[in-house]
This record gives C-alpha cells, sequence and structure tokens, in this order.
C-alpha cells in the first residue's frame, strides 16, 4: 500500500509539472461576459471592468434604463389621449 501511495504521489507531482507549463489559467469570453452583465445590473461600476464603464459612452445600465424610462414617461404625458 505504501508503495501505491508514493506512486500517486509521484505522479502527481508529474501532472502538476506538466500543468505550469501552461501558465495561468485564462478565464473564458463567456465568463468576462456573465460578470460584464451582472455588474452592469448591479450598477456596481469599479473593480476589473471600471475603464469599459469610463470609456463607452451609455454604458451605465441603469443609467440609460432611468433616462429612457423618462423619456417615455414624457412621450406618455404629452401625446397620450385620455380615455372617458
Amino acid at each position: 500500500m505504501p508503495q501505491v501511495v508514493k506512486n500517486i504521489r509521484n505522479i502527481l507531482r508529474i501532472i502538476k509539472e506538466n500543468l505550469t507549463r501552461f501558465g495561468q489559467t485564462r478565464p473564458i469570453i463567456g465568463t468576462n461576459f456573465a460578470q460584464l452583465v451582472q455588474i452592469a445590473l448591479d450598477g456596481n461600476y469599479y473593480g476589473p471592468y471600471y475603464e469599459f464603464f469610463d470609456y463607452v459612452k451609455n454604458s451605465r445600465l441603469r443609467a440609460v434604463v432611468h433616462k429612457i424610462n423618462g423619456k417615455f414617461a414624457t412621450d406618455i404625458r404629452i401625446y397620450s389621449k385620455k380615455r372617458v
């Protein structure tokens, strides 16, 4: 039994060495997009995506929705018809 444990540890060491040759793991595009959407929904525009929200005009989701909602309310108030 000690020989089996020794073999497993040796194989594990070799695998870890091989994995380090690949370098750091990189997040996939889908993960980045999901994080970006979650940050936009939360309205938390700081952190790793701060530059994106600071650089891209009208990228702050809550602000855009608020602005569109205000315009919609104004249009309804001005152009809607009353029913009696």
